[in-house]
């Protein structure tokens, strides 16, 4: 059985949202990280409690659907820029011993 269009155009607009975001992404590493940061995964996901976080285990970013849908991409980029300063602490720094917002954070 086809998929009904809402869903497919649901999915089709998820995936370019997706890319819009990998590629704000590229730009912010590239301006602030000197390009040192590895290209996580990206994914959307249905949260009303968290914004967006870091997930080291997976190396993925996931960003809550009502933020990248309702909020302006203005809030969606300075949201990115705070997980990607996790990323850098975890991922590039490979600091794991401090608190999530621990010094190293702050300094990033």
């Amino acid at each position: 059985m086809p998929e009904k269009p809402d869903a497919a155009l649901t999915a089709e607009l998820e995936t370019l949202l997706a890319r819009e975001i990998a590629g704000e992404w590229a730009r912010l590493n590239w301006a602030h990280f000197g390009r040192r940061l590895r290209t996580p995964v990206f994914s959307l996901v249905d949260s009303e409690s968290l914004l967006a976080r870091w997930m080291r285990e997976t190396r993925a970013i996931e960003i809550s659907r009502s933020l990248a849908c309702a909020r302006p991409w203005g809030e969606l980029v300075e949201v990115l820029k705070h997980e990607m300063a996790h990323q850098s602490v975890d991922d590039w720094l490979r600091v794991h011993d401090e608190p999530p917002h621990g010094p190293t954070f702050q300094k990033v």
